[in-house]
Order: C-alpha cells, then structure tokens, then sequence
C-alpha cells in the first residue's frame, strides 16, 4: 500500500511541476545557439551508482553568456517586426514532454537537454567554480554539469530518473489527462497574424478546468478556465499576463519575465506552486498544429518539498514527517542547481531547481470560468 501511494505521490511531483506551468521572458541569444561550454577543469574520477561523491580535477571558472560562451537562450525580438493583425487566437497544451523522451517519442535519458534554455548565464562544468554550493548529500559533478550551451534542467537531469522509478507511467497518465479534459494550460492572444515576426503582442496565461468529454483539439473546443489565475474570477483580467510577446521566425515568445503563483488541483489534491524566471517559446508557423513548446523556469527548492509534504500528508498522514518523506525531501534538495532567484554564483547554497519542460499546442476557445476548486486544510499542520 505504501508503495502505491509512493507511486501517486511520484506523479504528482511531476504534475505539481507542469499544470499550469508558464511565464515568459526574452533573454539575448541565438536561438539556434548548440551546446557548447566554458574551460573545463582536469578529469576526477567518478562516483559509484547512488551516491558517492566523484573526485574532480582543478576548479576552474566556467564560461558565461556575457562573455561570449555559446548559450541556448530564448529567441531576441525581430528588429522590425509586424503589428499583429489578426483576430484572437488561443493555443491549449496537447501534449507535454517530461524529458525522458525525445519529442518523436523515443526514450533517451538525456532528452531532458532538448527542454530548457540558459536560465542562469552560466555554461557550467563539473569543476566550475563560479557556481552555488550544492546542497549537502549532491553529487557536485550532477549538480554542475549543464546540458548543451548551458541549459539548465536539473528537473529532467537529476529528479525525472527518481520519479519514474516510482511512477513509470507519469509522462502517460499526465498527458491521458490532457486528452481526458482534465486540465489543459492556455495561452490567449489578443491579436495574431500569419507573419513570421509580429510583435509586441498582448498574450496571457490561462489554465483550463474540467472538459467533459475531453477535447476535440480542432478549433471548436470551448474550454472552461480555472478561475485560481483569474483577478476576482473576470475572464477579462488573467492574472499573468505577456504584454511584450513577440513571434520571431515563426516562434512563439514570450517576452518579459514574470513570477507565477499557482493553485493547482491534481487528482483530488491542491498544491500552490511558485516559478520564477521562466519563459515559454512554440514554434507556431502551423498554428493548427504548435509543436516545438518549451517551457523553462525555477522552482524554489523549499517551497516545493513542503507542497509536497502536504500532498503526502494527505496520502498518509505518515508522510508528513520521519524518514520516509525525508529521504524524499533529500533527493529534491540535491537536485538544487542554482538560486531560486535564478542567479548562480559563488558563496551561496543552491536553493532552486531549474526545470524544462517541451509541449505540443492545437487551438481551442476560451471557455466559461469554471467553480473554483475547494482549497483543502493541511494535513500536516501541527
């Protein structure tokens, strides 16, 4: 029994990070830019299979994006871009990638570099030594190392391989639910063309409640929004909002960054979720059919483990402390790979965890606003 709450508690960890997940942001880069990195140090040894800590070579400062390294980074704004011109257009979340797959569905462990871009400025090694402490019990070699130009997913590097040992079929039950009309997460335009560079455009976030009957996902679908993201319930005043989004090339951004505060309802449980820093592109040239979705941002380290301790709680009130839960608790804390404000330096204990996330999208219509989900009381409150 245990197990199978270990399980559902697995799953939602991985929903807690991805329903309604999104902000925007642009940062300066080439969104072409492959992987590449700064000076790396001499080679230690490595360590054994869960747990030991592997000798590194000399430390040496990585290299950054403002000094020329070679970063994935967020798509810049066209120089001389289109006003957007054409009606309201609203893309729902089909299809989300975890990053243990590739977006053509094969399994890959490193799939997770595919999803994310640069959050910190840093491409950083094994031996960098402009990089946060990790948290006591990390291997510093795992923390450190970050994917292609610098990305930064310690979600998919070093916490996805956890959760699906519990939960192996999370990356299917999540999207099932998707296609059931669980939730979808919606991004609404004001105003958008055909043209490949348009810009600024007025977008906002939207989460989508309960679709009876599931959806169509061919335009027709009329999805009820969730009012949690919604200022005093009014469809007509989202809470997150893009003023600055711009399509670039055909892709989606964005824009100004913006911290995000959730309430989501998963399988009966609530968990409030804060991510900071983050940014969403999509290629949109087909917009029947938005593929190539990246969703990228910071989890507070803290915050999340006690949203999780009280999902726990309410699995089994003996989750809510002891040694279960704490070996949990410890293995998210070792996956902190920057600062929960998304800086990286230097002198301070990580406290955040990077994730990215890929997504598919098809267009729908905002729905009527649905009842708001009933907060539930913690479980583990003393």
């Amino acid at each position: 029994m245990l197990g199978k709450k270990l399980g559902l508690l697995g799953v939602m960890i991985i929903g807690s990070s991805l329903a309604f997940t999104a902000c925007g942001g642009s940062d300066d880069g080439d969104s072409n830019a492959s992987g590449g990195s700064g000076g790396s140090g001499a080679n230690g040894g490595s360590g054994g299979t869960g747990g030991g800590t592997g000798g590194t070579g000399g430390a040496v400062e990585d290299g950054t994006c403002a000094d020329g390294a070679t970063c994935t980074l967020p798509p810049e704004a066209p120089a001389s871009p289109t006003a957007p011109s054409g009606d309201a257009v609203t893309f729902a979340v089909s299809k989300i990638y975890l990053g243990d797959t590739t977006r053509d569905g094969t399994p890959d462990s490193k799939a997770w570099q595919q999803f994310g871009y640069n959050l910190d400025g840093i491409v950083s090694t094994k031996n960098g030594s402009n990089h946060c402490t990790p948290q006591m019990g990390a291997n510093p070699s795992l923390v450190k190392t970050d994917g292609p130009g610098g990305v930064d997913n310690a979600f998919g590097a070093n916490l996805l391989s956890i959760i699906l040992g519990v939960a192996p079929t999370a990356g299917d039950d999540i999207n099932q639910s998707v296609l059931d009309g669980d939730f979808t997460i919606m991004i609404h335009n004001e105003a958008l063309g055909s043209e490949p560079n348009q810009g600024p455009i007025k977008a906002a976030l939207y989460g989508g409640a309960k679709l009876e009957g599931g959806p169509k996902f061919d335009g027709s679908d009329m999805w009820p929004v969730t009012p949690e993201l919604l200022n005093n319930g009014d469809i007509n005043s989202p809470k997150v909002t893009f003023d600055t989004a711009f399509v670039t090339d055909g892709t989606w951004v964005s824009g100004s960054n913006a911290t995000v505060t959730l309430n989501i309802s998963i399988q009966g449980f609530s968990l409030n979720l804060v991510i900071t820093n983050a940014v969403i592109t999509a290629d949109i040239s087909d917009q029947s059919n938005i593929t190539g979705g990246v969703i990228a941002g910071v989890l507070d380290t803290e915050g999340l483990i006690e949203e999780l301790r009280k999902v726990a709680g309410a699995l089994d009130s003996s989750l809510c402390s002891g040694s279960t839960f704490d070996s949990i608790a410890t293995q998210i804390k070792a996956a902190s790979d920057l600062m929960k404000d998304g800086t990286n330096g230097p002198g301070q204990t990580c406290d955040g965890i990077s994730i990215g996330l890929g997504f598919d999208a098809k267009p729908v219509q905002l729905g009527p606003v649905a009842d708001p989900s009933t907060p539930g009381e913690d479980p583990c409150a003393m």
